[in-house]
């Protein structure tokens, strides 16, 4: 079992900050070719690139690694699996439903005619997928991280007497569930999908192995991050895919993942600067949560106003979505502290019975073991 000091901690919280806030781009419409397209700098094209199609694509999988490093860290402590899973069940599975169905009420207030023939084009088990991704997205697109990571976890506890005893082979079955999923997903097999998206999986599973075999969580040599993102940059440019398609889009998220991680530990090593982004994780699980909607409604209002994607000023508005997502999230928050069945629905979680965390240079290593996604 691997041992969680107080820097890789503290680096834990700050890639939960840094993932979900890089994440917000990603579902910025209309996308970042839009972006790229604005009459911009070459250097301000680069960082369009940079931030959002490097750091910001490589979020979930970093986020998932961070899930299975922490769940197998509080399963390898003694907690009882039944009390890991109905945790779980509740803190993954309760915001799901209740931000999915926000999601859907909105949908049916703005547009009912659109949510009509979507009615109309759709079954049961569709209609469904839109409160839980049961088999497709959820309403609230982002969400389906959320079932998906239930999934994970799930799979891993059944599987976990294994780890006691045989950690590598327990790895093995595990890959093997990745294999079936990714068959289920790619060759479109008649049956409902075990995840969403199938590498959300395989990135969780790094975390597993790291915790099981790993003296402490590593921080990845330079030389090593350039020897996996080349490999993907390979298959990229000579355009003869000598991977497949799947194992160079791991590669790519892969080495962006452990470079985020290196510099999530450089900033913890900094108080002042893990101080500030500290102050912001309380709000992070509820902006993942809302961040989507707010989009939504920000892009409706750009429309409504007749501003169009092509002119300089969207890059402004583009930013400006940063801000407001955050303050939504902080308005949420403190909504949930004096409401509790609100915090319950948000979060999963019951009333709360202290003020929110404000990560200090000096948090001690102990108490992340159980979460996988910013406090809430």
């Amino acid at each position: 079992m691997a041992h969680l000091d107080t820097t890789s901690s503290l680096a834990i919280r700050l890639a939960r900050v840094l993932c979900i806030t890089l994440m917000i781009g990603i579902h910025f419409a209309p996308g970042i070719n839009t972006l790229l397209a604005l009459p911009l700098t070459r250097l301000e094209h680069g960082l369009i690139w940079l931030v959002l199609d490097e750091f910001g694509r490589a979020s979930v999988p970093l986020l998932s690694i961070v899930s299975g490093f922490l769940v197998t860290q509080a399963m390898s402590s003694g907690r009882a699996r039944t009390k890991i899973l109905r945790s779980k069940l509740a803190r993954l599975g309760i915001p799901l439903l209740f931000w999915c169905s926000v999601s859907f009420v909105l949908l049916l207030a703005y547009s009912p005619a659109a949510l009509q023939a979507a009615l109309a084009q759709t079954d049961w088990l569709q209609r469904i997928s839109w409160f839980t991704a049961l088999t497709e997205m959820p309403a609230n697109t982002p969400l389906y991280f959320l079932r998906d990571l239930l999934v994970c976890n799930v799979v891993l506890l059944a599987l976990w007497p294994l780890g006691k005893h045989a950690p590598a082979l327990l790895l093995g079955v595990l890959l093997a569930v990745y294999v079936a999923a990714w068959g289920v997903n790619n060759l479109h097999l008649p049956m409902l999908p075990i995840f969403i998206k199938s590498r959300i999986f395989i990135f969780f599973l790094f975390g597993v192995a790291i915790s099981l075999f790993a003296k402490a969580p590593p921080r990845p040599a330079f030389w090593l991050i350039g020897i996996v993102y080349a490999a993907h940059l390979l298959d990229l440019w000579t355009g003869r895919s000598y991977l497949p398609q799947t194992l160079s889009d791991i590669l790519h998220r892969l080495a962006i993942s452990m470079l985020m991680w290196r510099v999530c530990l450089s900033l913890a090593t900094k108080p002042a600067v893990s101080h500030l982004l500290g102050r912001c994780e309380p709000y992070m699980f509820f902006m993942f949560c809302s961040h989507w909607i707010v989009t939504i409604l920000y892009m409706r209002l750009l429309d409504h106003l007749g501003i169009t994607d092509n002119d300089r000023v969207f890059l402004f508005l583009f930013l400006l979505n940063y801000p407001l997502s955050f303050v939504t999230a902080w308005l949420l928050q403190h909504m949930a502290r004096h409401v509790p069945v609100a915090r319950l629905l948000m979060t999963g979680k019951g009333p709360s019975r202290h003020r929110p965390t404000v990560l200090a240079h000096t948090a001690p290593a102990s108490g992340t073991s159980e979460q996988e996604l910013p406090s809430r």
